[in-house]
């Protein structure tokens, strides 16, 4: 979950409806931001 929440600092807009999917989707949250960020 520490990996997510830095991800969620780089976008204001994004760290609102990440953290909904996180609690819902954490494991399948982390990668999808991984591959939108590289």
């Amino acid at each position: 979950m520490i990996p997510v929440i830095i991800l969620f600092t780089l976008s204001d807009y994004r760290q609102c409806r990440l953290e909904e999917y996180a609690m819902k989707y954490n494991v399948f949250l982390r990668t999808m931001i991984v591959k939108e960020i590289f």
